[in-house]
């Protein structure tokens, strides 16, 4: 059993957080004049407080700032909000910032997501990345969103620390060479992962601010990548001292729908289209394995905003075009393909 200034080490809770817990039920024996705690059923009691809110967010949905705040009861500055009411730390990490000074990337699954503070060395002690390194010895709960869109903020879910916190060296918001931790995270529950769309989406809009710089810049900023990405190893210090680790190309699972198209339409529209694109009537710009003009079964309406595996809705196109009208998907272009297709109607 605890004492109550036991119990708000173990919880790393404040004095006026503890009062109101006591006011909300949080469960305690009388031991003369003085309270005592029962860890295990506190923690459960607390599991079953926050679970109401908590518990109505849904992996891969978005929510706005002021969502998050009322459900794990956290501000809503900052991204790494401890909330002592929920006895949580809630992570954010922004992937719609090109100009973002935090370099967090997803290895094998893994997130290695960057400490707070954005200037100067970062330190460990007196902040919340002490929160987060001493996450799996306290009843915190760590939880991640991801900013794919300014001011949408996908759920990710519970994240677990997997190993010890590092540094390594980056620069900051100044352009200065400095110390950064490191924490590697985990999925708790990697049966619910972030939709395939979502990364897709923020690929093209990063690439699409890129571009409005100036050649130079966009030069410069590809040198600078290129460098951190072939170089082999990597230093990294933790607790255990410094060590080299490989470099890796970023990766993540991902959930993706697929469609079950019918072979059988998609075959038909190819031998009707006779080794030619249907939009830009070019032939096909080269063979496949069998000797066929190689061709791509394209839906008018796509199957995913609801059109249908049918002849009146599929067509054939090279691949350049099939990108085309999944990229820009102009009228006249549709208005053409639709117009094409009545030709193979049966």
């Amino acid at each position: 059993m605890l004492t109550q200034k036991e119990l708000q080490e173990n919880l790393k809770i404040s004095q006026a957080t503890y009062y109101r817990f006591i006011k909300e039920g949080m469960p305690f024996i009388v031991n003369g004049k003085k309270k005592l705690f029962d860890i295990k059923v506190v923690t459960e009691w607390m599991e079953e407080r926050n679970n109401s809110s908590i518990g109505e967010l849904h992996v891969g949905e978005v929510y706005s700032n002021a969502k998050v705040a009322e459900a794990f009861k956290c501000s809503t500055q900052g991204g790494m909000r401890r909330s002592h009411a929920s006895n949580t730390l809630v992570l954010f990490t922004d992937h719609s910032n090109v100009e973002n000074v935090y370099e967090d990337k997803w290895r094998n699954n893994i997130l290695h997501y960057t400490g707070m503070g954005l200037t100067g060395d970062q330190k460990l002690e007196g902040t919340q990345n002490q929160t987060l390194a001493d996450s799996n010895s306290t009843s915190i709960r760590v939880y991640l969103f991801e900013t794919f869109i300014s001011t949408e903020h996908t759920f990710s879910g519970e994240v677990v620390l997997i190993s010890d916190p590092y540094q390594v060296e980056e620069k900051d918001q100044d352009e200065n060479k400095r110390r950064v931790w490191k924490f590697p995270l985990k999925i708790k529950n990697e049966s619910k992962a972030i939709e395939k769309k979502h990364l897709d989406l923020i690929q093209q809009k990063k690439q699409h601010k890129l571009l409005k710089l100036s050649p130079e810049e966009i030069a410069e900023r590809a040198k600078k990548a290129s460098k951190i990405n072939k170089e082999e190893k990597t230093s990294k210090t933790s607790s255990e001292g410094t060590k080299e680790y490989k470099a890796e190309p970023s990766s993540r699972s991902v959930t993706t729908k697929v469609f079950d198209r019918d072979p059988n339409i998609a075959a038909y529209v190819k031998q009707m289209a006779n080794g030619k694109c249907q939009l830009c009537e070019e032939n096909a710009p080269f063979k496949d394995e069998n000797g066929k003009p190689y061709l791509e079964s394209h839906h008018i309406h796509w199957l995913s905003n609801g059109g249908l595996d049918i002849i009146e809705n599929s067509i054939a196109l090279c691949a350049n075009c099939h990108r085309k009208m999944h990229v820009i998907a102009a009228h006249s272009d549709v208005e053409k393909l639709k117009n094409r297709v009545l030709q193979y109607v049966i």
